[in-house]
């Protein structure tokens, strides 16, 4: 995710904002309502999506949800176990994979924070903040007229072997960044989501992939979601869910931590490789190569094109990337 665990804090939350269950088995939806005009508004669209989901009213009146699932890192032969809560105001998302402990991001109103395995808090800005205040509804696409400044066609595109409307969003934050949000013809549900951030960020978009939606608690949500950045990808399922029960304001809290780091400025590729290399790679936990992925992974993304040294700063990062992968697959097998 950003194929680590530490990546969740950016995509997880995109994913969860739209996520409404409970723990009780149901069936699969399978939408039979008519299909939309040949050539739809990118607003008709929606609006049948939010229907088809369980309307607007449904949709309204959701107060909080709190849900168990699991995630598999791709590539790196990793699993573990997801908790996430979410209210109007807050959102909390743990992941746990094994290590010493579990990446945590938390939202409480307008500030947010990612909590390392090791317990260090990092208070989260720029970018990462804005697309977690972006995703704080548990349905961006409610209220789209206000979360996007345009919604606009894009054509027609195959996913998953089904065509699929393509719609070119533009939020309305100011960030820069475009989604492209992608609706089953067939079914009105929405599959796919392209999120690309802007400036360096915009070389390596997120994709999305959602599909098993049941009907829960009156509005219909995806089970399974696929997620990938470049050649990472976490395949996450939702396993319980439950909506509109207490949760304790305590969990939005974020702990004391042995240090409050706050991000000054973003860390250049070349300084992420120097701390690198000062790492001893035979005594790396578990725990700190999947730490370690998402902070090579952030300074690939980084990479200057024009930067004269910019092929081999990404193939440098790119060795270590795997070097990482290596360590946590020897740490995840049978001993």
């Amino acid at each position: 995710m950003r194929a680590s665990v530490a990546a969740l804090t950016i995509v997880g939350v995109g994913f969860f904002g739209a996520q409404a269950a409970s723990g009780q088995d149901h069936p699969v939806a399978t939408p039979a309502q008519a299909q939309p005009p040949a050539e739809p508004t990118a607003e008709a669209i929606v609006e049948r999506h939010i229907e088809l989901t369980g309307g607007r009213e449904a949709w309204e009146s959701l107060q909080s949800i709190r849900g168990l699932g699991s995630i598999v890192i791709r590539g790196a032969n990793v699993g573990g176990q997801l908790a996430m809560f979410q209210t109007r105001d807050g959102f909390r998302m743990s992941v746990d994979a094994g290590g010493p402990g579990a990446q945590v991001t938390i939202r409480r109103g307008e500030d947010a924070w990612s909590v390392r395995p090791d317990g260090t808090v990092q208070k989260i800005s720029g970018g990462a903040l804005q697309k977690l205040l972006r995703d704080r509804t548990f349905n961006p696409l409610v209220d789209a007229a206000s979360m996007f400044t345009s919604m606009a066609m894009a054509g027609v595109e195959d996913v998953n072997g089904s065509p699929a409307w393509k719609i070119a969003c533009i939020p309305s934050d100011g960030s820069g960044a475009v989604e492209h949000r992608f609706f089953d013809v067939a079914s009105g549900l929405q599959v796919k989501v392209i999120e690309q951030g802007a400036g360096a960020s915009a070389a390596l978009p997120t994709e999305m992939y959602m599909s098993d939606y049941r009907e829960i608690g009156g509005v219909k949500v995806a089970f399974a979601t696929s997620i990938g950045v470049g050649r990472s990808s976490v395949t996450i399922t939702i396993e319980a869910m439950q909506a509109n029960v207490d949760i304790p304001s305590c969990l939005f809290e974020p702990p004391p931590g042995p240090v409050i780091v706050e991000k000054k400025k973003q860390e250049s590729p070349a300084e992420t490789l120097g701390a690198f290399m000062k790492v001893d790679i035979a005594a790396m936990s578990k725990g700190e190569a999947i730490h370690w992925l998402g902070r090579l992974d952030a300074a690939k993304r980084s990479v200057d094109p024009a930067d004269p040294d910019a092929e081999s700063l990404t193939n440098a990062l790119s060795e270590f990337h795997r070097l990482c992968v290596e360590k946590i697959r020897g740490a995840a097998s049978p001993r």
